[in-house]
């Protein structure tokens, strides 16, 4: 993802990325990095990442729940779905997740 929104800075678009609080390391970004409170940890992910990887398990089942609580931890900030909703994109990318359909 961050290579996506490297390039298209690059061709001159506004870019607007947002994740997860432990995901601090997209700061250095060239492009707008909006973050969204949430209990999971860096470390949770890349352990979740090393089992799927280390069992080739690429349907990610150890980390559903984990990606789960994250989604709901988006979908629950209205502050950040409203500032959202009101910046008028042009395009998003959005990953399955139903609710992100009302603000964008």
């Amino acid at each position: 993802m961050a290579t996506i929104g490297d390039e298209l800075h690059q061709r001159g678009h506004h870019v607007v990325v947002v994740a997860a609080s432990a995901l601090q390391f997209l700061n250095h970004k060239p492009y707008t990095v909006k973050y969204y409170q949430t209990s999971m940890k860096e470390k949770d992910m890349e352990d979740c990442l090393t089992i799927v990887l280390k069992h080739q398990d690429y349907t990610m089942s150890p980390c559903v729940k984990l990606i789960q609580e994250d989604l709901q931890a988006f979908t629950n900030d209205n502050q950040l779905l409203q500032e959202l909703k009101s910046q008028h994109f042009v395009a998003s990318i959005v990953q399955n997740h139903n609710k992100i359909d009302d603000y964008l």
